[in-house]
């Protein structure tokens, strides 16, 4: 099984990449620009459908994700990707 760190060091380039965590063969790739705030791990589970944890394009979204998902593709998401927007620290 990958672990966070794996995990980055796999997908840091860009591309999108496969890898086994808990036995199932997910795709993993990081989404929007590198730096800042509005950035995702996209995940296609096996059944083709796809999931985002967020934020940032570093290995703590990983670890997050990783053990999301050695609880299975349909147990909890605890770290879904939400859009930035300065409402969620007050701002407007």
């Amino acid at each position: 099984m990958i672990d966070g760190y794996g995990l980055y060091e796999l997908i840091n380039d860009g591309q999108e990449h496969t890898a086994k965590v808990a036995g199932v063969t997910y795709r993993f790739a990081f989404r929007g620009q590198r730096y800042g705030s509005n950035n995702w791990l996209e995940v296609t589970g096996p059944n083709g459908t796809v999931k985002k944890w967020g934020w940032g394009w570093n290995s703590e979204v990983c670890w997050k994700c990783i053990e999301d998902l050695a609880n299975g593709w349909e147990g909890a998401h605890r770290h879904k990707y939400r859009p930035y927007t300065g409402e969620q620290y007050g701002y407007e």
